[in-house]
């Protein structure tokens, strides 16, 4: 088709492609990244190591971070061949020479990662705060409840059920025709994976909700049920039930993290308080249920208890529109942030209140939902009578809106200390961050399901030094998810016929496609 629309057009071949074009593409990439990340306030790096088909250990590290248009950014650094073993200063090292050799060292503060000591280690190195995958926590507070007894042996005849209907195409068949009969979703059943909890959540949801197309396949004439097969008592039907039922909200926490457009570290601490409640000792929970609540519940009392990273979580979470009214926020994470922005540098022409920004309408006249109108210019009396000259008009022009205050030596010393708000009045830069922070905190909470980024884009104009506060806090994510999705897209790439690519060109490839916009 190319030969016969343009015979003089040679397309690309192979070695071009590999030795010239994609080079260049990353190459312009790369520098149109770098000074993304220059003109940003803050970033936060996440990272996972991951194994070839060539059996080659690469390191992946992406970073997130708020654009100047209240937008949430992911973006992949780099992937880099590891060698060695992944010892905590070898991954601290790795960290530290990408972070400088981006420019970000200083705009690093916190590193979202996985639960593992080594990591502890590796962010030691670096010089940055550990935030632990929450999305792992609850796999390890949910793998608790796995090691109960009375659910383990539920569990293994669950997975014969299973993977016996998953092995025999007869089986399979007689499923869906009493799945039809009984009029039940045509679902096939899920099995788990023992690394991941939510698996065999959906692996037990599944067949309770297929029990009685099962049942009735089973007791078929005309398929062998296998002997390692058994039936299911009224008493492990319950167990399966109660797990489902007490479990859901585990999946539900799970899932909300996931999300990569909107910040959730703000989200860390309200949902942990959430779980704990939840699984506390109710009246009326059987054994089983309470031996659930236990095992989960004394799993997650223990995170999240370091003193530095619960500050932090505190003030993310005050700093969330969605979450500044939870229970969990009290008084000292608004007492730091009033510090930190009393010792920001403040414009005070840049803020503004709500009452200076909103028409005030009395009470007696309805609002009409229309855009204020700029205020008039004064006129002199002199002009309104209409006794005026273009000598006249042409001063008044000629005139500045706003006389500049001279600024006295008394000034100059103590400019620090003190704001010129008026030409009367001054106050000092504690109490203009504690006027902020209570704005802020008396105004309406935003609703669960609005975007916190899309709320401070619109309020930035009321908290102009919260909103640069929140910026540094809302680019931390609760878990990696990002990194590990990366895992798919490498899977692409370094694929069975393409294991020989260098790693080089790994490196270039994942970050053309996981960066480029089209």
């Amino acid at each position: 088709m190319i030969k016969a629309m343009e015979p003089r057009y040679q397309p690309p071949n192979r070695q071009k492609l590999s030795e010239q074009l994609i080079p260049a593409l990353f190459e312009n990439e790369k520098a149109k990244l770098f000074q993304e990340l220059q003109s940003t306030q803050a970033v936060s790096l996440t990272t996972d190591a991951w194994t070839s088909r060539s059996a080659e250990s690469y390191l992946t590290i992406t970073c997130h971070f708020v654009n100047k248009d209240w937008e949430m950014c992911f973006r992949i650094l780099q992937t880099e061949k590891f060698h060695g073993s992944h010892t905590g200063e070898r991954v601290g090292y790795e960290l530290k020479t990408c972070m400088t050799s981006w420019g970000i060292q200083n705009k690093v503060n916190v590193m979202t990662v996985d639960n593992a000591s080594n990591m502890t280690v590796a962010l030691e190195v670096a010089g940055a705060q550990k935030l632990g995958c929450l999305a792992h926590t609850l796999n390890l507070a949910s793998n608790k409840a796995m090691s109960i007894q009375s659910l383990q042996r539920v569990l293994a005849k669950v997975r014969s059920i299973v993977t016996y209907f998953h092995k025999s195409n007869i089986a399979t068949e007689m499923l869906k025709e009493k799945q039809l009969a009984l009029q039940l979703p045509q679902h096939k059943l899920i099995n788990d994976c023992k690394t991941r909890w939510n698996s065999t959540y959906q692996m037990i949801q599944r067949f309770l909700t297929q029990r009685p197309a099962v049942l009735a396949a089973l007791l078929d004439e005309r398929i062998k049920r296998s002997k390692t097969i058994s039936g299911m008592t009224a008493q492990e039907v319950q167990i399966c039930e109660d797990f489902v039922s007490v479990m859901e909200v585990m999946l539900t926490a799970t899932l909300v993290l996931c999300e990569e457009k909107t910040p959730t570290s703000g989200l860390i601490l309200p949902l942990l308080r959430k779980l704990l409640h939840h699984f506390e000792r109710k009246e009326g929970d059987s054994d089983f249920i309470l031996t659930l609540k236990n095992a989960v519940g004394q799993n997650l009392a223990t995170r999240y208890t370091d003193n530095n990273v619960r500050m932090f979580l505190e003030e993310s979470s005050a700093l969330d529109p969605r979450t500044k009214g939870k229970p969990c926020i009290q008084a000292e994470p608004w007492e730091r942030l009033e510090d930190k922005l009393s010792l920001m540098d403040f414009n005070v022409n840049s803020v503004k209140t709500e009452t200076d920004a909103r028409p005030v309408t009395p009470v007696d006249i309805p609002q009409i939902n229309h855009s204020p109108l700029p205020a008039l210019p004064n006129i002199p009396a002199h002009l309104e009578s209409g006794n005026s000259t273009d000598d006249d008009l042409d001063d008044e022009i000629s005139k500045p809106n706003e006389q500049k205050v001279a600024r006295t030596a008394l000034e100059s010393l103590f400019g620090e200390d003190e704001v010129l708000v008026t030409g009367e009045e001054f106050i000092t830069p504690a109490e203009l961050a504690r006027k902020e922070v209570e704005s802020y905190k008396g105004h309406k909470p935003a609703s669960m399901k609005e975007n916190p980024l899309k709320w401070w884009k619109e309020n930035e104009v009321y908290f102009p030094k919260l909103a640069s506060l929140a910026r540094t806090y809302f680019c931390v994510q609760a878990t990696p998810v990002a990194s590990e999705r990366v895992f798919s897209t490498t899977g692409d790439i370094v694929s069975a016929t393409r294991a020989c690519l260098s790693p080089e060109r790994v490196n270039e490839l994942v970050f053309w496609k996981k960066n480029m916009k089209f």
